[in-house]
């Protein structure tokens, strides 16, 4: 064979391998973006007149955005007093129309067992990890001010997990709504320096609240590379409520989750789940091997993402806030 032809035949080889490298990189691009993509297919929801509300879609700007949820022209009336903002009568009631929506939404999945168990219809049986008997997403509207997302969780007991001694459950949404101290208020150093410490102790806030990642929102593949850098994402997650009698044979857990861009961003890879820390393990704590680790069904991932998504528009802060802004430049 001549070396012209051997050549050739080489070149023609080289660019074969070239080429099938090639399309499985598009294929492998493509399974991944089709992945990611899973969860926006929804493209409305309905209301309570079955009528069909479009979801969000890409905006270029914060404007473009206001504008487009402003068009769906969604009405509600929000009755409340602020005794934070001191440019609005201290204790006067107001009846505000807003552009604005009230959340109180469900989506759960159980177990086949746990369903035949307490008499639970079928169609909401998914498959869970092994010692996972039932996941819900919420998202709830708490007053006038906040939406809120969370993930409640039933474990099976003794599962190695650092719970809590004693069932408890936060309500600091209903603690007291101060008024907004002045601008120039400084807290002293020796208090602050106190409560800070506090927090920190065995007992204190952050121990109580679970907040200082005993419990995660993350990606299953999430790694601590070190040097600022990690694969996958991870978030603290604050422990709302524990109940070691809800069901007898199991842990009840609510996790607040929330509904920003971190919780979304993470609920958006193939692969979100939620981590306990285990008995024993330092905390805060970069090491997955220090969690109890399970994975987030797609299918309820898919039915909340849409309505998380949407809330960033429809709370009714921020007609509130131009309600306000509104006094302060009137001077009244």
């Amino acid at each position: 064979m001549s070396k012209k032809l051997k050549l050739i035949l080489k070149l023609l080889s080289a660019g074969v391998i070239i080429c099938a490298v090639f399309f499985a990189g598009m294929r492998i691009g493509k399974t991944k973006k089709d992945a990611q993509q899973e969860v926006n297919k929804i493209t409305y929801i309905k209301n309570a007149n079955n009528e069909e509300i479009p979801l969000p879609k890409k905006f270029k700007n914060d404007f473009e955005k206001e504008k487009y949820y402003d068009s769906l022209n969604i009405k509600s009336i929000a009755c409340a007093n602020f005794t934070h903002d001191e440019y609005l009568p201290a204790y006067d009631v107001l009846n505000l129309t807003v552009n604005g929506k009230i959340y109180d939404v469900s989506f759960i999945a159980y177990s086949k067992e746990f369903a035949e168990k307490y008499g639970y219809p079928e169609k909401y049986i998914y498959p869970l990890d092994k010692g996972v008997s039932v996941m819900e997403f919420r998202v709830i509207t708490f007053g006038v001010n906040f939406i809120d997302g969370y993930l409640n969780v039933l474990l099976d007991k003794d599962l190695g997990i650092d719970v809590p001694p004693i069932s408890y459950v936060d309500n600091a949404y209903l603690r007291f709504h101060f008024p907004r101290r002045p601008h120039y208020y400084r807290e002293p150093d020796d208090m602050k320096e106190a409560r800070l410490k506090a927090q920190k102790e065995p007992g204190g806030w952050e121990w109580e609240n679970y907040y200082s990642r005993n419990i995660c929102l993350a990606t299953m593949d999430y790694r601590w590379l070190g040097n600022g850098n990690w694969k996958g994402g991870m978030r603290g997650s604050m422990l709302i409520e524990y109940s070691k009698i809800y069901f007898k044979d199991y842990d009840y857990f609510s996790i607040r989750i929330g509904c920003d861009m971190f919780a979304r961003n993470i609920l958006k890879q193939k692969n979100p789940s939620i981590w306990f820390k285990k008995i024993g393990t330092k905390r805060p704590s970069e090491n997955p091997d220090d969690y109890v680790r399970f994975n987030i069904p797609q299918e309820l991932v898919k039915k909340i993402l849409p309505v998380m998504e949407e809330t960033e528009m429809y709370n009714f802060s921020r007609v509130i806030e131009q309600y306000r802004r509104g006094k302060e430049q009137n001077g009244k």
